[in-house]
Order: C-alpha cells, then sequence, then structure tokens
C-alpha cells in the first residue's frame, strides 16, 4: 500500500513538471522576438569534439555531428559521475560506441595512452567543442580544465574554442545555430532511445522543447546552439573558475543551476545573467 502510494505522488508529480515545461514552452514560443543566429557552417578543417559522459555528444551535438562528420572526432573520457562502478563504466562505454557506429564517426578514448595535447597536436585539430563552464556538472567543467593544462605547451593560434550545451541552455546574443528539421530532430531522439538503454530515466521531452526553443529563437524548427569564446577570454575565464572550485563564488552560483533545470523558463533567465556575467564582464 504504501509502495503504491509512492508512486502515485511520484507520477503526479512528473505530470506536475512536464505541464510546467509545455507551459513554459508555449508561452516563450509565443514570442516574435526572432534574433538573427548566425548558422553554423560546414567546415573543411579539423574538428574535435570533447565527451565527458556517453550521451552528452548526442544531446548536445547530434546535429553538429550530421553536419561536421567528415572533419570531426569525438573524444570520449568516460566520466560516469557519481557511479563509478566498472559494471557501469562497461555500459556507458558499449552505448557510446553503438552510437558512434550508427553515426559513423570517428572516435577516440582520452586515457592515459591517448592525452588530450597529443591526440590535438596529431590531429591537427584547429576547433574543439567542450561544455560551456557555465553548468551544474562538475565533470563538464572539468573538461575545461583538461584543455586548458593540454594546451598550455601547444600553439594555440589557430585553435578556436567552442562551447556547447547539455542541460543549461546556451541564452547569449551572439551565438551559432545547428538546425534541425522537424524529421531531423524526431531522428535524434529515437536513436537515443534506441541506443542509451541505461539512460531512460532522463527526461527526453525537456531535452526536446529546449532544443525546440533555440530554434524557433532563431527562426528555425528545433536547433543545437554554440558560442565561440576567444581563446584570451577563455583561459581567463578557466583560469579563475578552477580556483573556486568545487564550491565558491560563481562555480557555487552555477552548482546551484541543477535546482533550476525542470524550469525551461528559468534555466534560460539563469543562462543569460550568466553569460552576460562571463562574456560582458569579463569575471
Amino acid at each position: 500500500m504504501v509502495k503504491h502510494l509512492k508512486r502515485k505522488l511520484i507520477e503526479i508529480n512528473a505530470k506536475r513538471i512536464i505541464r510546467g515545461w509545455e507551459h513554459d514552452f508555449r508561452k516563450l514560443s509565443e514570442k516574435k522576438d526572432i534574433k538573427k543566429m548566425e548558422i553554423m557552417p560546414k567546415l573543411d578543417i579539423n574538428q574535435l569534439f570533447l565527451v565527458p559522459h556517453a550521451d552528452d555528444e548526442l544531446l548536445a551535438g547530434y546535429a553538429l555531428t550530421c553536419l561536421q562528420k567528415e572533419k570531426l572526432i569525438l573524444a570520449y573520457s568516460g566520466l560516469t559521475g557519481l557511479d563509478t562502478r566498472d559494471e557501469n563504466k562497461r555500459i556507458r562505454k558499449k552505448e557510446y560506441d553503438k552510437y558512434c557506429s550508427i553515426m559513423q564517426c570517428r572516435t577516440i578514448d582520452l586515457n592515459e595512452n591517448n592525452l588530450l595535447n597529443t591526440i590535438i597536436s596529431r590531429e591537427n585539430i584547429n576547433v574543439i567543442y567542450l561544455p560551456s563552464v557555465i553548468d551544474w556538472h562538475p565533470e563538464h567543467r572539468k573538461m575545461n580544465y583538461d584543455l586548458l593544462e593540454a594546451l598550455s605547451e601547444e600553439k594555440v593560434s589557430n585553435i578556436r574554442i567552442m562551447w556547447y550545451s547539455v542541460t543549461v541552455p546556451i541564452e547569449y546574443k551572439r551565438r551559432y545555430m545547428v538546425p534541425m528539421t522537424k524529421r531531423e530532430h524526431r531522428e535524434k531522439y529515437e536513436i537515443f532511445k534506441k541506443v542509451y538503454l541505461s539512460q531512460s530515466c532522463i527526461p527526453l521531452q525537456r531535452f526536446q522543447l529546449q532544443d525546440r526553443l533555440n530554434g524557433l529563437s532563431g527562426g528555425q524548427y528545433s536547433a543545437e546552439c554554440l558560442v565561440e569564446i576567444k581563446f584570451s577570454l577563455w583561459k581567463n575565464m578557466v583560469e579563475i573558475l578552477k580556483k573556486l572550485e568545487p564550491d565558491k563564488g560563481l562555480v557555487h552560483d552555477f552548482n546551484k543551476l541543477k535546482r533550476k533545470i525542470d524550469s525551461i523558463s528559468g534555466i534560460r533567465k539563469k543562462s543569460e545573467k550568466f553569460y552576460e556575467i562571463l562574456m560582458e564582464t569579463k569575471v
């Protein structure tokens, strides 16, 4: 009886949250202020997409992978958050490999024998995609710290830094968008359901609605967004934020973003505020 009641309460709460998402989506999509965002071009240069966790590459970079496939390498870190069991790592890696096989994209495992700086140099990488530091997940921010360390001995004059978003949308006036048609948007999440069985608890509708809002804000059906950071600015941000880990100053505020991820509008407001702080006032 108690278990049944708990299940009922969970179902009721889930429905309430979904109604909130749908309400926020309707309100935000009614706005007519379509922004002239730059469409991400297909690049004829070598690109590296850093993947902290299996499924980040799909949720944040499916459309990008479709666009840049011939010149894009996925670099998999194999991080698993709090669940560090070997079995979990094995399952996540197997799912990730299945995704790469479906997408027919090139992938490299980041490990002690395949150091990031070696890959960047060996593959002559010109563009690096990684999670934005405006993120509640410490392992997403960690990618920035790891990259900065890897680039410390590299020539960086020709390397472009591009941030992508996973659960915190990029709300910044100067950004790239990688559009998806209705069919492409549907296929993205059909692949997720087919591949990432271990992540079946992820609320995909929230991600789908955020993709839709990304697209609508630029006059498209759906989109993934990216923001390019000048190397000097990125380096300054990362050096400062790394000293604030794990929970001081702005990092503490970023950690609190997790409380807002179930509010479609709330997380966007917070995102806009933080991008203004970082990009305009330079920390």
